[in-house]
């Protein structure tokens, strides 16, 4: 039996369809009366035919598609921190530009 398997949910009695060539699960209910005994499996079956063993976990749902992350995405906090600096450099640089003018308006 395989690591991390449950029996009532990971096997099932596979019947071989003779037509297509491909095994399908026929049964999913144990007979035993301790389903989790150490590698006994006990499956009942009406008809005629090859039957196995059949490892056969559930799919899992598909999760959901994950969006790549873009370059405006990978950076907006960069993006937005270097604006936020940028202007505060130009709001110090039109100060110093307007007390520079007015003093040379003053001392004219």
């Amino acid at each position: 039996m395989a690591v991390n398997s449950d029996k009532n949910i990971d096997y099932c009695l596979g019947k071989l369809d003779e037509i297509s060539r491909k095994w399908t699960c026929s049964s999913r209910l144990l007979m035993t009366k301790d389903n989790y005994a150490a590698n006994e499996f006990s499956y009942p079956f009406t008809t005629d035919g090859i039957y196995a063993i059949i490892f056969n976990p559930d799919v899992l749902p598909e999760q959901e598609k994950v969006v790549p992350c873009l370059f405006f995405c990978q950076y907006k906090w960069t993006i937005f921190y270097s604006v936020i600096g940028s202007l505060f450099a130009l709001f110090i640089i039109a100060y110093v530009m307007w007390r520079i003018s007015r003093y040379m308006v003053k001392y004219r």
